[in-house]
């Protein structure tokens, strides 16, 4: 096969590349809350108009709250006074009690407080609900996460509150932002598309630490090839596998661990020093099942291990064997 015949082989796979993460962001959308014909979440308008002869939420809480699709959140004077056990879930709380008395504003993300300060008002000076809007949300940890969220006023104790009902849509907008990352990763070539490969997974995933190398024909070192970490581009020096999880991969093609994995592998000195926690790591082959290269994602926090995640994580790694295979052709 000549190089020409190769390169349009290898060209035809990451089409087919790209239409498996199609279908794995359709699958997603499919999947998540019940969404009108516009392709929206739901309004809470069906809650119906507010009511001052209404019980005190805390004594329909238990029964109302915790039956409604998503999580529930009701705050009076800008700080949380109820919430149902989906919202301390979604938020990363160990239960609901947790959250009260916290500003709800301490739950949205910095770059969008002021914008969700203006619709609290607005929703207070309406005096019923707003449609329903994607924001970005930040948990217990620190992780940033997506919801849909829609709001409408009620009266509680006597004063004016807001209910706010939000829909995780966390899987669904990460899914069309590796989509989006993984088209735009495609239009560079060489080195210069491993560099925007960690930088959009990294910003993708919300991950401190996003790494791609070639393995040795030998398998047994890494050379790196480009590197995200907390929010620049890093030189990284060829390594030896034995001792760390990258051997895993390279030998068993991935593997995960959602945390401690500096635990696991007390001689990785570069995990102790970056203070890394978890590891997700998947192998990327040739057309003809060598292995070529290893991409890892690492992060300070425990990382959820979720369908999405793990079918972004191996289109990349296609789309690099891919790569890598193609430098071969060109090389030889």
């Amino acid at each position: 096969m000549d190089a020409r015949t190769h390169t349009r082989d290898l060209n035809r796979r990451l089409v087919e590349l790209q239409r498996e993460l199609r279908e794995v962001e359709s699958a997603l959308e499919r999947a998540d809350v019940p969404l009108t014909s516009e392709g929206r979440i739901e309004s809470v308008e069906t809650l119906g108009e507010p009511d001052r002869d209404r019980p005190p939420f805390p004594e329909f809480s238990t029964t109302l709250t915790d039956l409604l699709p998503g999580a529930v959140l009701l705050h009076q004077d800008g700080r949380v006074v109820a919430a149902n056990a989906e919202a301390a879930r979604l938020l990363g709380y160990r239960d609901e009690q947790e959250m009260v008395g916290l500003p709800v504003l301490q739950f949205v993300h910095p770059e969008e407080r002021e914008a969700v300060r203006e619709r609290i008002e607005e929703v207070q000076g309406r005096g019923q609900s707003v449609p329903p809007r994607t924001e970005r949300l930040v948990d217990a940890h620190g992780r940033t996460l997506f919801a849909e969220v829609a709001g409408r006023s009620l009266i509680w104790n006597g004063r004016p509150a807001v209910l706010a009902l939000a829909h995780d849509v966390t899987e669904r907008e990460r899914a069309m932002q590796a989509l989006s990352s993984l088209f735009q990763a495609t239009t560079g070539t060489g080195l210069d598309f491993f560099a925007q490969l960690t930088r959009s997974l990294a910003e993708t995933l919300d991950a401190d630490y996003v790494l791609v190398s070639r393995i040795s024909p030998d398998g047994d070192y890494l050379v790196p090839l480009a590197s995200w970490t907390d929010g620049s581009s890093v030189t990284v020096p060829p390594y030896p596998a034995a001792g760390t999880p990258c051997r895993v991969v390279v030998d068993q093609g991935h593997f995960f661990c959602q945390e401690g994995i500096e635990k696991e592998f007390p001689d990785d000195a570069v995990l102790a020093r970056l203070g890394m926690t978890a590891y997700y790591g998947v192998r990327a082959d040739a057309s003809d099942g060598r292995p070529l290269g290893k991409l890892c994602v690492l992060d300070r926090r425990p990382l959820p291990k979720t369908p999405w995640v793990e079918s972004v994580l191996r289109a990349f790694a296609g789309r690099i064997g891919a790569e890598l295979e193609r430098l071969e052709a060109e090389a030889e």
